[in-house]
């Protein structure tokens, strides 16, 4: 399908808007990013604001290489992945460091019911470091290219891929993805709880926010004790009164107001 309006220039032609709208990113940190929906029936489509990277993306059919049924992402949560993390793509990578001087980057990811988000910021800084004192601004963009991109976004929903995967590739893509589970793990211990303050939870303790991170990331009282280094007993009076503050009743409603950030 190499018409005027294939998927694949449906891609190319959105990419140039794209760039429009993430040029306050490139005028920032000189950083390449895109947005990749994948469904669970593995239809895909994507938006890149580098047209240059976008027509090489998919003239090696990497467009190809996503899959979603394998993804370890949490529910309702943001999902951080640093890009040394993707090892069974890094032909892909070595590309975007040797042909667009893109060195690094970090992708974040949420899962919907039926499908996933992927938020990818790139540039020509390597130091990790970068990009996790970039969370803040990374999070507070993805709404607002959401909410600029709608046109965008209807068209390529209209001109989605579908590709099934063999299966060797998910046999292999599952291998990769236990390792970025754990890297993943340990990266976010690394981020400055602050950074995703949502306005809603600026009435927060420094210590009330760092539970509250740590649930919606997922773990348990237990877990957050260890992790901070302070009692069961003392988590839950925090999250006791994290739900008065925020008029919850549930901690699962302490989550979705978490959730709502790139909702």
């Amino acid at each position: 399908m190499n018409g005027p309006n294939s998927p694949n220039n449906v891609v190319l032609n959105l990419s140039k808007e794209t760039n429009k709208l993430a040029s306050s990113l490139m005028n920032f940190k000189n950083i390449v990013f895109s947005h990749v929906r994948l469904y669970d029936n593995n239809s895909r489509w994507y938006l890149c604001s580098n047209p240059n990277w976008a027509e090489h993306f998919i003239n090696k059919q990497y467009f190809y290489k996503d899959t979603v049924d394998k993804f370890r992402i949490d529910s309702g949560s943001l999902n951080f992945f640093p890009w040394s993390c993707f090892e069974n793509n890094s032909e892909r990578y070595e590309d975007l460091r040797n042909d667009f001087n893109i060195k690094a980057g970090i992708s974040i990811c949420k899962k919907h019911d039926q499908y996933y988000d992927f938020f990818h910021f790139g540039s020509p800084i390597k130091n990790l470091n970068f990009y996790l004192a970039q969370i803040e601004c990374f999070t507070k963009f993805i709404p607002y290219f959401k909410e600029k991109a709608k046109k965008l976004i209807a068209i390529a929903e209209q001109n989605k891929i579908v590709y099934h995967p063999p299966q060797k590739l998910l046999s292999s893509l599952q291998q990769t993805l236990e390792i970025q589970k754990k890297q993943r793990e340990l990266f976010l211990k690394q981020i400055p709880t602050n950074h995703f303050a949502h306005k809603t939870i600026n009435c927060l303790t420094p210590r009330e926010n760092e539970c509250v991170t740590w649930l919606n990331a997922g773990k348990t009282a237990d877990e957050t004790g260890i992790i901070l280094n302070i009692s069961k007993r003392t988590v839950e009076k925090h999250l006791e009164n994290i739900r008065k503050k925020l008029n919850c009743y549930k901690q699962t409603q302490i989550v979705q107001i978490m959730s709502e950030m790139i909702s």
